[in-house]
């Protein structure tokens, strides 16, 4: 398949972003850093401008780093990100491999889910770029 027809199939069958979905602007606010048994990691919140990380939400997510068995060891970084509503990502990252960054995911979704938990993959920690 040519470069054009490889395009064109992807659009059609795998674009990967639902038609409805329109991004919006997003804001980031640095927090203070969390540290671990075994890393350093600074803190920020991703979120909507008009949808900030609740302070419940923010302290929930950090007792659960301080509660949760990392493997993630070394200097990096904290991202909750609030997605719509009630949907939160907290995604721990780190340097590894002299240039690579490994993550760890966890979720909570809604008042359903009282705590967060691991984001369900294979593996916990993985390199990711």
């Amino acid at each position: 398949m040519n470069q054009n027809g490889n395009l064109t199939a992807i659009l059609k069958q795998d674009f990967g972003i639902a038609p409805q979905y329109r991004h919006a602007p997003k804001q980031v606010t640095p927090g203070d850093p969390v540290e671990t048994a075994s890393a350093v990691l600074k803190w920020y919140a991703l979120y909507s401008e008009n949808q900030t990380v609740p302070d419940g939400i923010e302290r929930l997510a950090r007792s659960y780093l301080a509660r949760t068995a990392l493997e993630a060891k070394g200097f990096g970084f904290v991202i909750l990100h609030r997605c719509g509503n009630d949907f939160y990502f907290l995604i721990v990252s780190t340097w590894r491999g002299n240039n690579e960054v490994w993550e760890t995911v966890f979720y909570k979704d809604g008042d359903g889910m009282a705590d967060f938990t691991l984001w369900p993959r294979e593996g916990m920690h993985k390199p990711t770029f």
